[in-house]
């Protein structure tokens, strides 16, 4: 092991509730012998985020020949700490580190690694919201003898996060006379739909409630949309039709009639 090595160990402690890992740090003498630095490093770190000078934290830090406690080799030579410091600045360079007996390059290259390992906490993902809802639900009127083409009606839901939201009919469409635009929310009759009861307001009953699911690919919010078919005045039909009758009928004879 090079003498001045930095050992990471990933196998500290067991974690309780609440904490993060971070890494451990020692420093190596030529012999492999190591001494553990990373309460120190905690404790210049903690000075750089406050603002204070890293290298006036105490003779506790700073190297002690032949000590057998804290950070100092116990085989080292003596050193004399002359107080150097460099302010931290955009690339964070600081002696501080140096004061434990690590490089400048060492410093950096630590103080890199343990401002990487730092995880933001998760936070809670919230599902998409329905917009434009009369008391929370959706009420959508379309006329009967639509085509597939026509809009019924269009929800519209938002996700908290900014993720894509996409739509689909959860329930209420068992006879697949509806259809859903995933991307857009667009409500239409299928051609199914188009030659079924649910385009004749004459034939059944003319509500029809459908759950719409909104989802933002890890939380789903669903929603009750009503559609109810609305009457046309139709024109009347006749089928063709033919009539026979005899000559020298009187006025008024009924020829026949057209339905």
């Amino acid at each position: 092991m090079p003498e001045g090595a930095i050992i990471l160990d990933p196998n500290g402690s067991s974690l309780v509730p609440g904490e993060q890992a971070k890494p451990s740090a020692q420093l190596a003498d030529a012999q492999g012998n190591t001494q553990p630095i990373t309460n120190d490093i905690e404790q210049i770190l903690t000075a750089l985020e406050q603002g204070a000078d890293p290298t006036a934290l105490g003779e506790d830090l700073a190297p002690a020949a032949g000590g057998v406690q804290g950070s100092a080799l116990t085989t080292a030579a003596s050193i004399d700490r002359d107080g150097t410091e460099i302010i931290a600045a955009t690339q964070f360079d600081t002696a501080g580190f140096e004061a434990l007996g690590l490089s400048r390059t060492q410093s950096l290259s630590l103080l890199n690694l343990l401002q990487s390992s730092v995880v933001e906490p998760n936070q809670e993902n919230v599902a998409p919201t329905f917009e434009n809802t009369i008391n929370g639900e959706y009420n959508f009127n379309y006329n009967e003898n639509s085509n597939d083409s026509t809009i019924i009606g269009t929800v519209t839901a938002t996700d908290p996060e900014g993720s894509a939201v996409t739509y689909d009919i959860a329930s209420g469409n068992e006879n697949g006379w509806f259809e859903i635009d995933p991307v857009t929310g667009v409500i239409s009759l299928t051609l199914a739909g188009v030659v079924a009861v649910a385009n004749d307001f004459e034939a059944l009953a003319n509500a029809h409630t459908l759950v719409i699911s909104a989802s933002d690919g890890v939380n789903v919010t669903n929603i009750n949309v009503t559609l109810t078919e609305q009457n046309v005045d139709e024109a009347g039909s006749f089928t063709a039709q033919s009539f026979n009758y005899a000559e020298n009928q009187v006025a008024d004879a009924v020829v026949g009639t057209l339905s």
